[in-house]
């Protein structure tokens, strides 16, 4: 919400694309058809920003990266943290509670 109400324009674009992320990853795996639907709609320079950070973030996917996460969800666990990395789905939960209006 900082970065989208930033007065630094490219705050602004990095906040709505990394909501995009968030809310589409989300979307992609609750109903792929409808992603896809609504991936035809965006903006080509958006697209070309979305495939470099994919391939940025591909370099770091590898066995080693699963281990850590396993050993880093291992951790937040033993702190009573069970679910931390669903956790991270609450982004999307927040987007949407903000942008979509309450349904009577």
């Amino acid at each position: 919400m900082v970065g989208l109400s930033s007065d630094v324009a490219e705050f602004q674009y990095s906040a709505a694309l990394m909501g995009y992320i968030h809310v589409g990853n989300a979307l992609y795996s609750a109903d792929r058809e409808l992603w896809r639907e609504v991936r035809a709609t965006v903006n080509e320079q958006v697209l070309a920003d979305l495939t470099y950070n994919n391939a940025y973030w591909a370099q770091f996917e590898s066995p080693v990266s699963e281990t850590a996460e396993a050993v880093y969800s291992s951790f937040a666990s033993s702190y009573g943290q069970e679910d931390i990395m669903k956790s991270y789905g609450a982004c999307v939960d927040l987007l949407a509670a903000y942008y979509l209006p309450a349904s009577d």
